[in-house]
């Protein structure tokens, strides 16, 4: 069972990692969701939380002052501190519902909030219960069977390799294990370039030495910006940053069309790089 988790360690690290990745973009996607939402007033006539029945009585533009009422009335303006003002803090927040802690006060908080500087009202926003709950529901199923199943599977397979092999001298396993080395080795597929003189040229760029690292360099300073989103960042750099995740939108069409250019739609979408 011990070599079995020593064999486990690389997959486990690469289980890790992607799980990591996951995380990332699922914590950028509940920043731009609910960051600056989860705000609500304490010390003052205005309840914490709305009810429906309240909040039907009052117009839009009254929630929107819910702050500003809450401040007036000699309250406090104060933030849930399980909250998705800035990445760092989303990553926490999602990683520690992946453990299972305090998911349902992230849950209530998520469907109550209305927006920035609004008061929350109770059920305002239902539509987030079906991703909370799915979030909490399938990381705590799903991710930790997968490290479960990554343990076991190499445990069968340390199994199975003693159980035919033992009888085999120290020359014949070593031959089985370069055959099995072998077998996992995938094979290299070479993308010959078209004879067409715009594909060629699409081709060329593509298969330039510079132009993965590019593309690479591009994803991580996309992926930079999205997450320095915050509540509480100026309009000026809101704005700057929402021309920049254009201008990067537009730098992966064109690096999508050169790829089709260049080998194709079957051999572009048999790569797993593009999926």
């Amino acid at each position: 069972m011990v070599k079995a988790l020593l064999r486990s360690i690389p997959s486990l690290f690469n289980l890790i990692i992607v799980a990591g990745l996951v995380l990332v973009i699922i914590a950028i996607m509940g920043l731009n969701l609910f960051a600056g939402k989860f705000y609500s007033c304490s010390g003052s006539a205005i309840s914490p939380v709305v009810t429906k029945q309240v909040s039907i009585s009052l117009e839009h533009n009254e929630l929107k002052q819910f702050c500003k009422d809450c401040l007036n009335g000699g309250g406090s303006w104060n933030n849930n501190p399980y909250n998705f003002d800035n990445f760092f803090q989303s990553f926490l927040i999602f990683f520690m519902m992946v453990t299972g802690e305090a998911w349902d006060k992230v849950f209530y908080s998520a469907v109550n909030a209305v927006g920035q500087n609004m008061q929350p009202v109770t059920w305002a926003s239902s539509w987030a219960a079906l991703p909370m709950f799915g979030f909490a529901l399938a990381t705590n199923i799903l991710i930790l069977n997968l490290f479960v199943g990554v343990v076991i599977d190499n445990f069968r397979e340390m199994k199975e390799e003693l159980s035919e092999f033992k009888d085999l001298n120290q020359n014949q396993k070593d031959w089985v294990d370069m055959q099995m080395f072998m077998q996992k080795k995938k094979l290299k597929v070479i993308k010959v370039k078209p004879e067409n003189y715009l594909r060629g040229y699409c081709y060329d760029i593509v298969n330039h030495p510079y132009f993965v690292p590019t593309i690479i360099i591009a994803i991580v300073c996309n992926t930079i910006i999205l997450g320095a989103y915050s509540a509480t960042i100026p309009d000026q750099a809101s704005l700057a940053f929402e021309i920049l995740n254009g201008i990067f939108l537009i730098f992966f069409h064109v690096e999508a069309i050169l790829k089709l250019g260049a080998w194709g739609f079957n051999s572009y979408f048999n790569d797993n790089w593009n999926m």
